[in-house]
């Protein structure tokens, strides 16, 4: 673990944030270059990434508050650190939405070149969270399990290093969808990410240590996962259908 990358004086940088730097600085660039390679001005990938950090923030930050409502004073959750995945997802989703329709661009175009960034930034926020001790999962007594001892919060138990399992598998994703992005209908990409990270993390959740709410299994991030799932799929679906039908019709 380390909660702090470098320390000079007063000076601090912690692994999260740079991780999440890092995260910004390599999804702009593989957006930026995406949008070139679409013939589009590759300098909207800063406007839109801006949107989806502001989006992003906001959103994890706003699901945080709201998951863990009754767990500490309102504003100890207000003012402490935490941040919800899916309140992210959904933050940045909306306001990149509304800024790329406001600069008349098309959303699925950018939706899709957004798929990649989105992927492999989770990979290193997911390192980011190791690095910093926390997301990890519940006791194991598996080869590679790992302790926190100084996490967020800390625990001496082994544990199922979730992170490792989240990173790996959104890098399978990323990789996966760069290699299908050119053989898809346009739009399609942004929806298969959708239904591949819904279910990488309907699954990771039943090792996480979120709090259960129904059948004595279920966590609220079980039923977010799922919607991603059904809805990307759903959307995947009607997609079709209408493209079968105007081909019909032709």
């Amino acid at each position: 673990m380390y909660p702090v990358l470098i320390k000079l004086g007063p000076i601090s940088i912690p692994s999260y944030g740079f991780m999440l730097a890092i995260a910004f600085i390599v999804g702009i660039t593989l957006f930026s270059r995406d949008l070139k390679r679409r013939k589009m001005d590759p300098g909207i990938a800063y406007d839109l990434g801006i949107a989806a950090i502001i989006g992003g923030v906001l959103g994890a930050r706003t699901a945080y508050v709201l998951g863990h409502i009754g767990d500490a004073p309102f504003i100890d959750l207000v003012l402490r650190g935490g941040l919800a995945w899916f309140g992210g997802l959904i933050g940045a989703t909306l306001l990149t939405y509304v800024v790329a329709k406001r600069k008349n661009l098309s959303i699925p175009l950018v939706a899709d070149g957004i798929a990649p960034a989105v992927a492999i930034g989770h990979v290193f926020g997911r390192i980011g969270c190791l690095l910093n001790g926390d997301d990890y999962g519940i006791a194991t007594t598996l080869p590679w399990a790992m302790s926190f001892p100084n996490g967020a919060p800390p625990t001496t138990q082994l544990v199922h290093p979730t992170q490792i399992y989240e990173a790996t598998l959104h890098l399978g994703i990323f990789i996966f969808i760069l290699a299908i992005r050119n053989k898809v209908k346009v739009g399609n990409l942004f929806l298969i990410f959708l239904v591949l990270a819904g279910t990488e993390r309907f699954f990771i959740e039943f090792i996480r240590t979120n709090e259960i709410i129904v059948g004595g299994i279920f966590t609220i991030h079980h039923f977010v996962a799922l919607a991603l799932v059904i809805g990307g799929s759903a959307a995947l679906y009607l997609r079709r259908t209408v493209t079968s039908v105007e081909a019909v019709k032709n």
